[in-house]
């Protein structure tokens, strides 16, 4: 069954994931039982990326994996399986940047800053995958401003989610569906007020605003400007 982790005297102690090589792992719910999760009641560093497997959904209070303190370092959470994942807490905004990546089961967003600074990708690894991202009611910055976020379909008919909540208004740097760059604007599902509704990646009432980084409309102009004199050189 599951268990907590969490400091044996005053303070909030630390859990370091730290590997010689490759990225470091933990599997929570593997088996067929209630409450077969993993509470992290203590802060998490990241000096290397971490895969996270959660076979599936149970019941009970301790399901899934959650993360109730700080997530900081370089690394990235990997995240598989048909299970839950969760950050929630008060502690403050998790600083990991290398990113949250999700090709089965569900993250939910229970507080600002959650995500970390890095990329978030939600994207589907197979056609009965279930890759969904959950933003909370209440929660206004779970992904960082300056982020991209990549949605991902198997196929072109599994789409990967994004939930938002009720009041949610999102802030990112770029919107990619299949590796396609949207544009710049409101999006969310059907009723949410967006100005680009799309129901296949999206549902909820909330809505993400995509503000590029300057830095990405230089980025645009290089391409563009690239463009252009490909197209002269044709011409001439």
């Amino acid at each position: 069954r599951g268990f907590s982790l969490y400091s044996p005297t005053a303070g909030t102690s630390t859990l370091t994931f730290d590997v010689s090589s490759g990225n470091a792992s933990i599997n929570a719910g593997s088996t067929a039982q209630d409450n077969g999760g993993i509470i992290f009641d203590v802060n998490v560093a990241l000096n290397d990326s971490l895969d996270a497997f959660v076979e599936k959904v149970y019941g009970g209070g301790r399901t899934g994996i959650i993360f109730n303190e700080i997530v900081s370092g370089t690394g990235a959470i990997n995240k598989t399986g048909a299970g839950l994942m969760r950050f929630s807490g008060t502690a403050g905004s998790n600083t990991f940047s290398g990113g949250v990546n999700i090709s089965d089961g569900t993250v939910y967003a229970d507080k600002n800053g959650a995500l970390g600074t890095g990329t978030v990708s939600v994207a589907q690894s197979a056609v009965d995958t279930t890759a969904a991202l959950e933003i909370s009611t209440g929660v206004t910055d779970a992904i960082s401003d300056s982020a991209l976020l990549y949605l991902g379909s198997f196929g072109g008919t599994n789409f990967s989610t994004i939930t938002l909540a009720d009041g949610v208004n999102e802030t990112i740097a770029g919107l990619y569906f299949d590796n396609v760059l949207q544009a710049a604007g409101t999006w969310g599902a059907t009723g949410s007020g967006a100005t680009f509704t799309n129901d296949d990646w999206f549902s909820g009432t909330g809505v993400l605003t995509v503000i590029p980084e300057p830095g990405t409309y230089a980025m645009l102009f290089g391409l563009c400007a690239l463009s252009y004199l490909a197209i002269k050189r044709r011409a001439m």
